[in-house]
């Protein structure tokens, strides 16, 4: 069922879920969202929405810059009342270069509470923030969140 997956073949995906023993694990739709395929995600939440296990998959959209399906899943996670905060928050250190700036405003538009000042500031501290992401993001945060040291004064 992962070469299914992989291969974006949702029509096989059905039938082996239907006519297998393996059936579709909660894995598989991780690896869903980390190769793209949205279609795939969406069935396999479908066959399997009474389970919390689409947090790690909104986890590989992101990772991987999939953001409409992350949107898509952070909708079905707000259904469920489901805390994404701890995942979200161990990303900062692997989201892909390019996609940083688009990861940070999904986030701050879907997860408001992520992105505050303190937040940003413990990411700064435990984490190589400003030597890893592009000069872009760095100024998206400073104009959305500026530093309280005004040395002006």
């Amino acid at each position: 069922m992962e070469t299914t997956v992989r291969m974006n073949h949702l029509d096989a995906l059905k039938w082996l879920d239907t006519n297998r023993i393996g059936k579709c694990t909660p894995e598989l739709t991780g690896l869903a969202a980390e190769c793209g395929h949205f279609k795939i995600v969406k069935c396999l939440y479908e066959k399997k929405n009474k389970e919390p296990y689409f947090p790690p998959a909104l986890v590989e959209a992101l990772r991987n810059g999939h953001l409409r399906i992350a949107y898509w899943l952070s909708r079905k996670d707000s259904d469920h009342g489901v805390n994404m905060f701890p995942m979200i928050f161990s990303l900062n250190t692997s989201w892909p270069m390019i996609k940083a700036l688009e990861i940070l405003l999904f986030l701050n538009e879907v997860y408001p509470e992520v992105l505050t000042p303190s937040r940003i500031d413990a990411w700064e501290e435990y984490s190589c923030f400003d030597a890893w992401y592009p000069e872009m993001v760095l100024s998206w945060l400073n104009d959305n969140f500026p530093t309280t040291d005004d040395t002006s004064s």
